[in-house]
C-alpha cells in the first residue's frame, strides 16, 4: 500500500522532500508517491504531479486556479484506483487542501496535515475546525500553532520548526562591515511576488550603489520555473551585474551580508543563518484593502520573526511601505552596523524548538 504525500508551495515540498526521505530511512520497503515540486520528485517511487508552481496571492490568483484545482481533483480520484493509496500526508497546501481531502476521506483513507494554513494566526476556528475534521493527526511547526490546534485536536503533535534540522544552529562570529559587501535576494517562490516587489528590491540596490559602489547581487533563484521572469526584469538592470544561483539557498545565504527576503519560512533561514533581513511583503491591491478594511485580519506584523516575537525585530516594508529610498537607507545602516541587526535573534530563535530527528517524529507517528 502506496502513502502519498502532496506539498504545496516551494517551502513545502523542501520539507516533503525531508518527510519522505525519513519515511524511506525508517521503512525501506514503504512505496511512496508524491505530488509536488522537484525536489520531493528525487525523493519519491512514483511523482503523480507537479502543483508548487499553481499558487497565486489574492483574490485574482484563486479565481484563475479554478482549472487547477479541477485538474488535481480529477487526477487524484484516478491515483486512488491506480496507486493502492493507504494514507495521504498534505505538506503546506493552503487554499487547496480542503479539495484534496474531499476526495480522500470519501475513500475513507486516512489524511495527516503537516504544517497548516494560516488559519491559526488569523485566529479563525471556524477554518480550523474543516482541518481538524479531516485529519487524523496534525502536525506543527510553531508552539502557538501548537497551541491552537492542541485544544481543538488531540492528535495534534509538535516536534519543532523543521528548518532548524535542515539548518543545525552552530557558532556565528560577530559580524562586522564589509568594504565589499554581498547582498543575496530572495524575491519568492510564487508568480505574484516577482510583480509585486522583485523590480522593488533592484531599484533599492541601485539607489544602495550610490554609497557602496563595489556590493555585490546575488539573487537565489526558488526554481528555474521563474527564469524567465527573472531573467526579463534583469534585463533593466544591466548595472547591477546580478549573479544568479540555483540549488542549495543555504549555502549562498551564509556568504551574504545582507539578505533581501519575500515575508515567508526563507526568512527563518535567514535567521537561523544569523543574518541581517529585510523583510518584503505585499499583495494585489484589491486583496490588500480587503483583508485589512474588510476582512479585517490582524496585519500588525507579516514577517514570521516579527509575528512570532511581537515586536519589530527584523526591518519590514509592506505594500505601499515599499519605497526603494527609504529601504536603500535602511540597507546602508545596517550594512554599517550588521551585528546591531542581528543582536536579537536569539527571541526568534527561542520560539523554535531546536529539536533534531523532526522529520523521523512525524514520520513514525505517520506510519504508526
Amino acid at each position: 500500500m502506496t502513502v502519498l504525500i502532496i506539498a504545496g508551495e516551494i517551502s513545502g515540498d523542501l520539507y516533503a522532500s525531508y518527510l519522505c526521505r525519513a519515511v524511506k530511512s525508517a521503512y525501506p520497503e514503504q512505496p511512496i508517491a508524491g505530488i509536488g515540486g522537484e525536489k520531493l520528485k528525487e525523493e519519491v517511487d512514483t511523482f503523480l504531479h507537479e502543483t508548487v508552481h499553481i499558487h497565486g496571492v489574492g483574490i485574482e490568483a484563486k479565481i484563475a486556479s479554478f482549472r487547477h484545482k479541477k485538474s488535481l481533483e480529477s487526477m487524484l480520484k484516478k491515483a486512488i484506483h491506480t496507486q493502492s493509496i493507504s494514507r495521504v500526508v498534505i505538506v503546506d497546501f493552503q487554499h487547496y487542501n480542503q479539495i484534496i481531502a474531499n476526495v480522500f476521506t470519501q475513500h475513507e483513507i486516512p489524511i495527516y496535515t503537516f504544517i497548516t494554513p494560516n488559519f491559526w494566526m488569523w485566529k479563525s476556528c471556524r477554518q480550523a475546525k474543516k482541518i481538524c475534521a479531516y485529519s487524523k493527526k496534525i502536525f506543527t511547526i510553531f508552539q502557538p500553532e501548537y497551541d491552537f490546534y492542541k485544544a481543538m485536536h488531540t492528535k495534534t503533535y509538535y516536534f519543532g520548526h523543521p528548518m532548524t534540522e535542515i539548518i543545525p544552529p552552530i557558532f556565528y562570529p560577530i559580524l562586522k562591515p564589509k568594504t565589499h559587501p554581498t547582498i543575496t535576494l530572495l524575491p519568492g517562490s510564487r508568480p505574484q511576488e516577482f510583480k509585486l516587489y522583485f523590480k522593488a528590491m533592484l531599484q533599492t540596490l541601485r539607489l544602495l550603489r550610490h554609497d557602496l559602489p563595489s556590493i555585490n547581487i546575488h539573487i537565489c533563484v526558488s526554481s528555474s520555473y521563474y527564469d524567465n521572469t527573472i531573467k526579463q526584469t534583469l534585463s533593466n538592470f544591466n548595472d547591477l551585474s546580478c549573479q544568479l544561483f540555483y540549488g542549495n539557498s543555504s549555502e549562498i545565504l551564509s556568504q551574504s551580508d545582507l539578505i533581501f527576503c519575500a515575508s515567508g519560512s526563507a526568512t527563518l533561514e535567514a535567521v537561523l543563518l544569523n543574518k541581517p533581513l529585510i523583510v518584503f511583503a505585499a499583495l494585489p491591491h484589491l486583496t490588500y484593502f480587503i483583508a485589512k478594511y474588510i476582512v479585517k485580519l490582524p496585519l500588525t506584523y507579516i514577517s514570521l520573526p516579527n509575528f512570532l516575537t511581537q515586536s519589530y525585530l527584523v526591518p519590514e516594508f509592506v505594500q505601499y511601505d515599499i519605497k526603494p529610498k527609504i529601504i536603500a537607507q535602511t540597507a546602508l545602516s545596517i550594512l554599517r552596523n550588521p551585528q546591531q541587526s542581528v543582536a536579537d535573534y536569539s527571541k526568534v530563535k527561542e520560539c523554535l524548538s531546536l529539536n533534531q530527528a523532526i522529520f523521523a517524529n512525524i514520520a513514525k507517528e505517520i506510519m504508526m
